[in-house]
């Protein structure tokens, strides 16, 4: 059994780096809506669901799951 936290434990904690990742991260956390991603560690969940917000929150995104995965 793997003790990685799952990618909403894992981004939250980096709300306020400087870094496209930390902002990311603190938009999540104030984001009530994200309350349905909690659990997933699925990229095409979360694209989905943060895609509507445009190209540069889905780089964001692409860049935090490639620091997560190397974790």
């Amino acid at each position: 059994m793997s003790d990685k936290p799952n990618f909403y434990a894992w981004l939250v904690a980096r709300a306020g780096e400087d870094s496209i990742v930390g902002d990311l991260a603190t938009d999540v956390k104030q984001d009530r809506g994200s309350v349905v991603l909690r659990k997933s560690s699925n990229y095409a969940e979360w694209q989905r669901y943060l895609s509507v917000h445009g190209s540069h929150v889905v780089n964001a995104l692409r860049a935090a799951f490639r620091q997560y995965n190397a974790a």
